[in-house]
């Protein structure tokens, strides 16, 4: 290619010489000619430099719009630190079998996989690290760049984690975090160790996680208010269906008979039972709808009480159910038989 560039180079010259001889003998008609094979000769010359040249700055425009959209994140990252990162576990067990020193490796944070596992709440990863590796105490008393450890960034709240949890449980979830490192992963003095910007956990703790919980308290009032609504509903129609029971008209009417006994127990049974779960539910509900939790509270006394009262709602929405099925199942027996009957009496009859 250099060569034929070289070729093209010299004819160009040789012919730019013979212009400007006859442009100086005064021949105009050689100067058009020249001009177009000026023009062909020069075009693939100037034609390739500047494909180049359009290369060169297409690529480094691709380059940088490729690390500005943040699709760059990972080059030059241990792969071990990665698969902790996405909390791939199959891979950082394996990578740590076959090579135990990669444990060590850290990012240009100087984050290592601990570090990283806590900070994206990749759990998976976190419990291999805390059950098989936790002889090697310099990977559980790393501090990054910023001087925050492990529990520092358990203490760091992230919107956009724990998508599939509900605000109160989220909290709960980073509770429960929060606790499993400060008691089994990091040194106890940790607790009360300042990053470079001197803060403790603590602290971190506090300040980010303000915003999720008053969420939570919302989340925990308007569900509370939706779910005693239902339940006073469920509680109404159950006390009114208990109060009462079907029976067919035997008897002139004056005493019920029973002559589906199943269908009668299923009604009797399944409508006390209802009543008394929507009865419970309410009171769940209306006590967590008029508490003012505090941050502690969400370990385990909400997600027990909200969860109780989810429970016992459910059981008396089904129990509802079973009464009218029970109902229904009574009365259509009763009337399916009628055509039996006075086809029997019939045939006596004509005996």
């Amino acid at each position: 290619m250099h060569k034929v560039l070289e070729e093209f180079q010299r004819s160009y010259d040789s012919i730019h010489k013979l212009l400007e001889q006859a442009q100086t003998n005064g021949l105009p008609e050689v100067n058009d000619k020249s001009q177009k094979m000026d023009r062909s000769i020069k075009e693939p010359v100037l034609n390739d430099k500047s494909q180049k040249m359009d290369k060169s700055i297409k690529g480094e425009t691709e380059e940088k719009s490729f690390k500005e959209n943040g699709r760059d994140t990972n080059a030059g990252t241990p792969t071990i630190l990665v698969a902790a990162k996405n909390g791939i576990t199959e891979i950082v067990e394996k990578i740590l079998q076959n090579h135990r020193s990669t444990i060590h490796e850290l990012d240009p944070e100087k984050k290592n996989a601990l570090l990283l596992a806590v900070e994206h709440r990749q759990y998976g990863v976190i419990n291999i690290l805390g059950e098989k590796y936790r002889d090697i105490k310099s990977v559980f008393r790393a501090v990054d760049k910023d001087g925050n450890n492990a529990l520092h960034f358990g203490a760091t709240y992230k919107p956009g984690v724990w998508v599939a949890f509900p605000e109160g449980f989220k909290m709960q979830m980073e509770i429960l975090l929060y606790e499993k490192i400060m008691k089994s992963l990091v040194p106890k003095h940790y607790y009360s160790s300042p990053n470079n910007s001197g803060h403790t956990p603590p602290d971190v703790f506090k300040k980010t996680h303000d915003d999720l919980l008053e969420k939570s308290k919302k989340w925990l009032k308007e569900t509370s208010t939706e779910c005693f609504a239902l339940a006073g509903i469920i509680a109404s129609i159950t006390f009114a269906t208990s109060t009462s029971r079907p029976s067919d008209t035997s008897n002139n009417g004056r005493q019920p008979t029973f002559d589906i006994q199943a269908g009668f127990t299923i009604f009797t049974v399944s409508s006390l039972i209802a009543l008394s779960f929507s009865i419970t539910s309410a009171v769940v509900f209306l006590t967590i709808a008029n508490s003012n939790y505090r941050l502690e509270h969400f370990t385990r006394i909400v997600p027990s009480m909200v969860s109780f009262g989810f429970l016992t709602l459910f059981i008396s929405i089904g129990a509802t159910l079973m009464s009218f099925c029970g109902a229904h199942i009574y009365t259509l027996a009763y009337k399916l038989r009628l055509p039996l009957t006075t086809f029997n009496v019939n045939t006596e009859d004509i005996h």
